[in-house]
């Protein structure tokens, strides 16, 4: 009973992380007239430390809670974290700051224990009990629907040069907390058998949809798209619909794309600029620092941001994550249906695509950043 009871409690703390861990507010010099209610400003200026207490009475409860795997994928999470603290380091050698560089190795540290020792122990997907996915979902459904209620009863003026807001400092932000929701929200919709449940996934994915369309975020977009591309690779392989599906697919995403133009994102006057940030991170990585400079300047691209703000020896840890994460998600793919490999494909491949667009990867929290930190704990169930 204790047990049973211990485990909502960690669900819903976990649900609560992922709610919490995109609220941003936008630097005015961003967006003028961005307004929202003292409530919110409240939420926005505590939710680090309400994440960070979650955490540890998520740790806590696990004590008491057998694992429910055989194996916990360790290494690629340590790997990862590794590359953080290098990351803290080289910072704090540049700033000097001793209380933020703390304040950040602390919560950074129970962050990756938690993933280790809650994350990793608890199950990615069960078709009628509580999981992991799950709790991804319904934190980013909130969150997505939050976002919509304030923008829809003008409760807050989230709305920027005709692009959404929200509650996190960027639009292309908002944009990858709804992909990943509007894929989860496909996700179970595919494998969901009653037909309430379905409701419920097909207004989720709706939403979240409607939330990157809104940002007019290509980037999200293009996440969406691709995401559903690895799943129809895979799953319908052996269905006649499969090939006009896939045209589909693409035919769609260039349509989105091309008639999302630059002026439609000059949502400050600055035009699209990241064919310059790309030039600027190329020139900082082709000159190969073995030591980084911390998460400074552009970062559209967090390949190439990783080396810069790591360093190559920084950089090593974070592409052992990456490549064992993708080793994990492509071994004997062609002969599974499981669900929760294909689930795993299909974050994965969004996570890639838009990582090629954003450094979100190198965030310290976001819903986007728990994501990776959710695909590297659970490699050993996909097994």
């Amino acid at each position: 009973m204790h047990e049973k009871r211990n485990k909502i409690w960690v669900y819903g703390c976990m649900v609560m992380i992922v709610f919490l861990s995109s609220f941003r507010a936008p630097d005015l010099e961003v967006a003028l007239n961005y307004a929202v209610p003292g409530y919110i400003q409240i939420i926005q200026s505590l939710s680090v430390p309400l994440v960070l207490l979650c955490m540890l009475l998520s740790i806590f409860l696990m004590v008491n809670i057998e694992s429910e795997n055989a194996e916990i994928s360790t290494s690629l999470l340590l790997c990862f974290f590794v590359f953080q603290v290098i990351i803290l380091l080289t910072e704090f050698s540049r700033q000097n700051n001793l209380q933020d560089f703390l304040i950040r190795l602390i919560f950074s540290t129970v962050t990756f224990f938690y993933f280790l020792k809650v994350v990793g122990k608890l199950p990615l997907y069960k078709a009628n009990d509580y999981s992991i996915l799950k709790a991804f979902f319904w934190g980013s459904f909130v969150f997505i629907c939050l976002n919509l209620l304030l923008h829809k009863t003008g409760l807050a003026t989230v709305m920027w040069k005709g692009r959404l807001f929200g509650l996190t400092a960027h639009p292309n932000f908002l944009g990858i907390c709804a992909a990943i929701e509007t894929v989860l929200a496909l996700l179970f919709f595919m494998e969901e058998k009653k037909w309430k449940n379905r409701v419920i996934y097909s207004v989720g994915a709706g939403l979240g949809a409607y939330v990157c369309l809104l940002t007019l975020s290509r980037t999200s977009m293009l996440g969406v798209v691709s995401a559903g591309f690895a799943f129809s690779c895979v799953a319908m392989k052996n269905s006649s619909f499969k090939p006009f599906f896939m045209i589909l697919m693409v035919f769609v995403s260039v349509i989105l794309i091309a008639n999302i133009t630059a002026d439609s994102l000059d949502y400050a006057d600055r035009g699209n600029t990241r064919e310059q940030t790309w030039k600027e991170l190329y020139e900082d990585v082709a000159k190969l620092p073995i030591v980084g400079k911390g998460r400074t300047g552009a970062s559209t691209n967090a390949y190439m941001f990783a080396i810069v703000a790591g360093g190559i020896v920084g950089a090593i840890f974070f592409y052992r994550s990456l490549f064992g994460a993708m080793a994990s998600a492509y071994q004997d793919l062609l002969n599974t249906k499981n669900f929760r490999r294909l689930a795993y494909l299909s974050i994965l491949t969004l996570v890639l695509v838009t990582s090629v667009f954003e450094g979100y990867l190198l965030d310290t929290i976001s819903i986007p950043a728990f994501t990776y930190w959710m695909l590297l704990a659970v490699t050993k169930q996909l097994a």
